[in-house]
Parts: C-alpha cells; structure tokens; sequence
C-alpha cells in the first residue's frame, strides 16, 4: 500500500509518498497550478506502475482554500483524498518525536504516515458540507464583525458620553443610531433645537418615540461628565462606526435573502426549522454545515463532529472524562449552541431537559451541551 502527503501552500505544495514499511517512493515540491497537478499525477502513477501498490490515500491538512483545487481535481480523478485536522497533524508530529522542528517537507512526511501510524486513517473520510455552507459561513463571520464595531461605538461613547450608554434602551436601534450619526456627541446633541430633534426621532421611530425621549437624551447630555471632544475626533470615529454598521446590516440582510431564497424548497431543512425556538437562517446554517448525513455512521459521529463530546481518557481500570474535544466542526458547534439556549426558552421538551439537568447539580453550559447533542441526534436519522 502507498500514501502520500501534501502539505498545501499559496504558491506550491510538498509532497511525499511513502509505502507501508515506510521507504520513501518520492519527495518533490510542485506549482499549485495544472503544470504542477499533471506533474503529481505523473509521478502518482509512475510509482503505482513501478511497486504494483495501491495509493489508499492522500492527505492534507484542513486549513484555508490553497489545497482546495488540487482536492477537488484529484478527487474527480478517482483518488481518495482525506483532510486531516491539524490537531491530528500536530499530534502526530508529537509521536515521531520530532519537537518544534517544523517545515513543508516535515509536515507532507508526518501526513503520508498517517495510516502507518494509526489505522483509523485507513478508512477517515473527509466530512462533507454542503456548498450553501460558504455562505452561511460568510454571514457568520459578518455578524461577528457588526459586534467588533458595536463595540468599538460604545467604546467610543463610553468616553464622551457615558450616561447615553447607561441610560438608554435599545442603542443599537435604527432611531439611536440615526440620531447619533447625526449628533454624535452631547455638544452636538446640545447645539439642536428640541423641536428638531424630536421630528427625526418621530420620523425614524415611526412615531413611537418622541418628546419624553429627546428631553431624557438632552437631559443626559447636558450634565454628562464625558470627555469634552474638542478636536472632534471621536465624533468622527462614532459617524464612522455607524456608517460601517449600515453597510454591514445590510450585506447580513442580503445574504439572508439570498440563503432563504435558495432553500426555500428542501424539506430537510422544514423539519429543523419547525422546531420552535430555531428561527429559519439557524437551520439553514445546520443543515448546511451538516451536509450529506449519510456520511456519519451513527447519531454519536454527528455529535462528535458538530457537538460537545467529552474527550475521554483511560488508564488501566480507571477512566477519566476530559474537556470537550476541539477536533469538531467549530460552525456547526457555534449554531448548535446558540439554538441550544434559544431551545431551553421556547421549547417545552427541551425546557424540562434543561432543569432536569439542573436539579442533577449540572452548569449552564453543560446543559446546554447536552441539549445541543440532543438537538443533533433529533435532526437525524438515526435517532429512534
């Protein structure tokens, strides 16, 4: 049997093959371009020509898009191609001993004895997601970048205008913003007339906010004890923040649309987002994540690749359960458990999880994690 390593890059890969005793077939750098895939394909079968060996596998780290190409040609071509987690890899590295020494031709060497090392890697295939996962994942990291500016506006009002982020409700509001893209500091807020102020609140609101709010905000701003902004510097930076925050809000609705759209039809889908406490783009995002379930043997491989399962450890007659493992699925991990918490809040089956759990001296979050390896093993087929 052969197995070869890539370790992926930008410009180009390492490669090296190895058979099972571990002689060392070949060993090359080549272009990640079709020049350098036709070159490894080439050598790929000289070599099978030459040992009359099977190739069982070619390995590579999961990490970015640079291997992605090579992965999706040579899997068209017939190869079976595994994507390691680099934990695996690390771990592996450990075994051989070869301590913090790191390079691409280590790297693509430790990969191609992967199955020499552990059999496990023999039969390892590589988890599949759906395609719509690129942009569920692209809404994800979107979200976190509308709180990274969040944070940094309140950081900002913090400084020159504490009271408003005490004292006022909703302040991410489409109202408090809009006001404070236009007046962003307490001078601002002083410089307008009351009458002004409180027919852009009208408006903005819809009518439901009005005088009572606008003399609170004028209230506040004239006794606050924030930092004068002199130079108008942060009122500057609070414009841009809300400005950002606009652009983002509205590439995160567009996507949802899109997402929505797509998927309106999949009945897969339906049946997450019937669950009461799971609104629709939640759903899509397991769903998605998820990808082809067939690919998982049992409900405890879905769990374990999107869930919280506990690493346990055993010695002798003793057995230790450790912390969860980190080698999971972190998008689908991170869905699973935000509709763990909104699940105990709204569903009754799960609420009665939740405090049964409780009243067995369980945290929070160990009984969200067992609601969220639950919430899988509903989604699937192998639950009975």
């Amino acid at each position: 049997m052969l197995s070869v390593g890539i370790d992926g890059a930008l410009n180009a890969h390492q490669g090296e093959m190895q058979s099972e005793d571990g002689k060392v077939h070949w060993h090359s750098r080549f272009e990640n371009n079709k020049d350098g895939l036709d070159k490894l394909v080439v050598k790929l079968e000289e070599v099978k020509r030459n040992t009359g060996d099977t190739i069982i596998g070619i390995y590579a780290e999961a990490m970015g898009s640079y291997f992605a190409p090579f992965q999706y040609q040579l899997t068209q071509m017939g190869y079976r191609v595994v994507l390691v987690n680099p934990r695996k890899v690390k771990k592996a590295r450990d075994m051989k001993n070869l301590g913090k020494h790191k390079s691409d031709p280590i790297d693509a060497s430790t990969l191609a004895s992967l199955p020499w090392m552990q059999a496990e890697f023999r039969d390892m295939v590589t988890h599949q997601r759906y395609p719509i996962s690129e942009l569920t994942r692209l809404h994800q990291k979107m979200k976190k970048m509308e709180t990274q500016v969040k944070n940094s506006l309140h950081s900002d009002l913090a400084r020159v205008f504490p009271e408003f982020i005490h004292n006022v409700k909703y302040r991410d509001s489409k109202t408090v913003l809009k006001l404070l893209e236009k007046y962003p500091t307490p001078a601002k807020i002083l410089e307008v007339s009351e009458g002004k102020l409180i027919k852009q609140v009208k408006k903005t609101s819809c009518g439901i906010l009005g005088p009572e709010f606008v003399k609170k905000i004028q209230s506040l701003a004239k006794d606050t004890i924030g930092v004068p902004d002199e130079e108008g510097v942060i009122g500057y930076r609070i414009k841009f923040f809300i400005e950002r925050l606009w652009e983002i809000k509205k590439s995160i609705n567009k996507i949802e649309n899109d997402v929505k759209q797509r998927t309106k039809d999949n009945k897969d889908i339906q049946m997450i987002d019937d669950m009461r406490g799971i609104e629709r783009f939640k759903a899509i995002s397991m769903y998605a994540e998820t990808g082809p379930i067939e690919q998982f043997k049992n409900a405890r491989k879905l769990q374990g690749y999107g869930g919280n399962t506990p690493i346990r450890i055993q010695s002798g007659k003793k057995e230790w359960i450790g912390r969860p493992s980190k080698i999971v699925n972190q998008h689908l991990r991170y869905i699973v458990s935000v509709c763990a918490r909104s699940l105990a809040s709204h569903s009754e089956e799960f609420r009665e999880i939740y405090y049964r759990e409780k009243m067995k001296g369980k945290t929070d979050t160990q009984a969200y994690i067992i609601i969220g390896n639950r919430l899988l093993s509903l989604t699937s087929p192998f639950y009975a």
